[in-house]
């Protein structure tokens, strides 16, 4: 449903990619520079560690082959022992190609090839290419690379049999090297044999579980670390049969060989590489969607696990630098907070509230500061580097026992609390929820802790438990205004979606004036009434409004309280138009009651100002989960088809943010009903095939993640999706589909649910 903001790597083509011209120095220069360059390249060359993977041919007739990977890698050793380029020893990589690159192999590399080798000081070099998949939703969600021996596609098989990029970003993370470099080629076509059609796109779990964040705890200086991924988040990343190579990497050889170079000991600067690669890739897409029958869309991005102190050299080449070197674009900045309503400020100008995504002007010091009702001011000056996006993550110190402003020292607060948020940064996330419980128990005036077990609840699906602590939190510290629009959030939660799965920890007895609902009718009425409340505590406040106008609408089981919802929703987004959040409840309001609207014109008329607003939180924050979702609702409603899965796909693609099963699994079932249509609609035996595998490989997926797909299809009959369409989902969907009562009222899921 909602308005959350959940810090995820967004940067979309933030390296924009300019071209320049690369000028020519004089003879007697350049052979001085190479000299000089040839000198570098062996220095750097023999602290450089590689592990290259590349898996084109799998053991399981399961999974589908690929052309290129394991080319790819070996191309890449190629250029690393290259004497001209990256003059790396041959006993320093370690390559791993199709029945080589095991599970076993793969995972342990780190403790047979890295940690006997690797000093202080050294580069680390990771490349892979193959099949990524992504898993789960929420906090909950995993991102795999597929070894050659993997057992199959289901969770417990990828469990059990797969690479867990997690896993292994975190093991490499505790090597003592001073830069990790990794390079990610791993959503291709489906793995599916005969599922291509439905594209294997890039996902916010994959790009964010490979960010190799080093552990400093035992080093002297801070390590730089990149991940160089071959495509943005709902993308895929495409091969090329004149190329014999896929895109992504035909480009990197090239610049390796012929880009940039930045100083006269022949560096090859990731900032430029990324430049030039991307241009390389733009140039390509271009010419492909010029006579191709579709769109192609393929940009690589580059994201930094940390704030990078200084520049990342993939190499030093013996060949002279380039004088007049391409522009860069400015660098791009990504800002997350915790809370995640903070308000950001960079160099003293105002972003709003919720995740920032910011041009900044040119590289240097930066000041980032943020505030929230209840934390203390948190400032943080960064040094941007040309080229690098940073990735701000500021978690605010809570002002003191409570969230009422209280500014009681550093020293009142919680060790436990600390040691609970760190884990919760390093997405140890049952251990932080156990963190947060402890210090609830020893110190049950804290409301910080209260707010950060309740945020880890909803990414983990347990509305119930949400609901439970923030009624405690609201019954054992005096609420503020914010302190009752997250517990109407959370009600408001519980009321569409049910209570979800619970873990037996909050009973929510310590609530006074608000208790557990024990239907989702009542979780309405509660979620009205806080946000209600919190209007009445603070009417300026945009999070209050917004809350207000989601209880509004879920309370309104008929649809009959639209001006009332509207008004609220409206008066967030003038409080606050910075703030993405805003904008998207205001498309939601407007999508929501198109319902209601008979004839087809003005409904459309309607739905195109929905799209209108949520374009404009997706400018703002542009891979934002729900308002994708949103958008693909809107235009499935219109019969707009490629738009719908469009947005569908992307939705997916950011299943990271999302925290229910079911709902996630209801855009699956979109996206298959759709497929299914396409499949009606041609009289090509060959396309038919392709689009019904397509639906069924949806389905299939959609009752993975949640077995009751009677509550997932219950989530599109609630979004007003036409019974035609889903008439087109495959014959064991349809028969489920065809027992739940038809759109327009938001009552309809109700029964879905268990009762607590």
């Amino acid at each position: 449903m909602r308005f959350r903001t959940t810090p995820i790597l967004l940067l979309p083509a933030v390296l924009g990619l300019s071209t320049g011209a690369y000028a020519v120095v004089s003879k007697p220069a350049a052979k001085v520079a190479a000299k000089a360059g040839a000198v570098a390249n062996a220095a750097r060359g023999k602290k450089t560690w590689a592990l290259l993977v590349g898996i084109s041919k799998y053991e399981s007739p399961q999974i589908t082959s690929l052309t290129y990977p394991a080319s790819d890698v070996a191309s890449i050793a190629d250029a690393l022992k290259d004497p001209t380029l990256g003059n790396v020893p041959a006993d320093h990589i370690l390559m791993l190609t199709n029945d080589q690159a095991t599970a076993a192999n793969i995972k342990g590399a780190v403790d047979t090839f890295f940690k006997p080798n690797v000093k202080p000081g050294d580069s680390i070099i990771i490349f892979l290419a193959g099949h990524g998949v992504a898993k789960g939703v929420g906090s909950a969600a995993k991102g795999y690379l597929l070894p050659y021996d993997v057992r199959g596609l289901t969770t417990p098989a990828l469990d059990a049999s797969a690479v867990s990029l997690r896993d292994l970003s975190t093991a490499l993370g505790q090597l003592p090297a001073s830069q990790f470099i990794a390079f990610v080629d791993a959503c291709r076509e489906d793995p599916t044999p005969g599922r291509g059609v439905m594209g294997n796109v890039q996902s916010d779990v994959v790009m964010d579980s490979m960010q190799i964040v080093p552990d400093t705890s035992n080093l002297t200086t801070h390590p730089n670390s990149v991940t160089y991924f071959a495509c943005s988040v709902g993308q895929r990343a495409y091969e090329d049969p004149k190329f014999q190579h896929g895109v992504f990497t035909y480009n990197i050889l090239n610049s390796l060989k012929s880009g940039p170079i930045v100083k006269s000991d022949g560096e090859i600067d990731m900032a430029y590489l990324a430049n030039s690669v991307g241009d390389g890739v733009a140039t390509w897409a271009k010419e492909q969607s010029s006579s191709g029958d579709f769109e192609v869309d393929q940009t690589p991005q580059l994201v930094p696990a940390t704030t990078n102190t200084a520049l990342v050299t993939l190499m030093d080449v013996a060949r002279p630098p380039t004088s007049d070197l391409p522009a860069l674009p400015q660098p791009a900045m990504q800002v997350s907070t915790y809370p995640e309503g903070a308000n950001v400020n960079i160099d003293g100008k105002d972003y709003g509230a919720g995740t920032v995504l910011a041009s900044i002007t040119g590289p240097g010091q930066h000041i980032v500061k943020a505030a929230a009702p209840g934390y203390a001011p948190f400032e943080k000056t960064f040094n941007a580097l040309p080229g690098y996006p940073a990735v701000i993550n500021l978690t605010l110190p809570p002002a003191g026992r409570g969230v009422t402003g209280d500014t009681s020292p550093a020293a009142d607060i919680p060790e436990s609390y600390t040691k609970a948020v760190d884990l919760e940064q390093n997405k140890e996330y049952s251990t932080a929820r156990a963190g947060f419980k402890i210090t609830i128990a020893a110190h049950p005036d804290f409301a910080p802790a209260y707010e950060h077990l309740a945020n880890l609840e909803r990414l983990n699906g347990s509305i119930i438990d949400e609901v439970g602590t923030l009624i405690d939190m609201t019954g054992q510290t005096p609420p503020t205004g914010r302190d009752l629009a997250l517990l109407a959030n959370a009600y408001t939660d519980f009321c569409l979606h049910g209570p979800g799965v619970s873990d037996g920890y909050s009973t929510g007895s310590k609530g006074k004036d608000y208790k557990y609902p024990h239907n989702q009718k009542e979780a309405g009425d509660f979620a009205v009434k806080a946000a209600t409340a919190a209007v009445a505590a603070d009417a300026s406040l945009a999070e209050a409004q917004r809350a207000l106008g989601f209880a509004i609408v879920a309370q309104d089981t008929k649809l009959k309280n639209e001006a009332a919802a509207t008004n609220a929703f409206s008066a967030a987004n003038f409080m606050d138009d910075k703030d993405a959040a805003n904008h998207y409840g205001v498309g939601y309001c407007k999508r929501i009651y198109a319902q209601n609207i008979k004839n087809k014109d003005q409904q459309s008329s309607r739905l195109q100002e929905a799209i209108a607003e949520l374009n404009k939180a997706i400018a703002l924050r542009p891979n934002y989960y729900e308002a994708h979702r949103e958008l693909g609702y809107c235009y499935h409603m219109m019969d707009d088809r490629p738009n719908a899965e469009k947005e569908y796909q992307i939705a997916e693609a950011n299943r990271g943010q999302a925290s229910d099963p079911n709902e996630f699994a209801g855009t699956q079932c979109a996206m298959s009903a759709l497929y299914g249509e396409d499949a009606k609609n041609t009289s090509d035996p060959d396309k038919k095939k392709n689009y019904l595998a397509a639906s069924d490989g949806f389905a299939a997926d959609a009752k993975e993640l949640a077995p009751n797909l009677k509550v997932a299809l219950g989530f599109l009959r609630q979004a007003g999706i036409s019974t035609d369409l889903l008439d087109a989902l495959p014959g064991n969907l349809r028969d489920i589909a065809d027992k739940i009562p038809g759109a327009g009222s938001l009552g309809n899921l109700g029964g879905l649910f268990g009762h607590h």
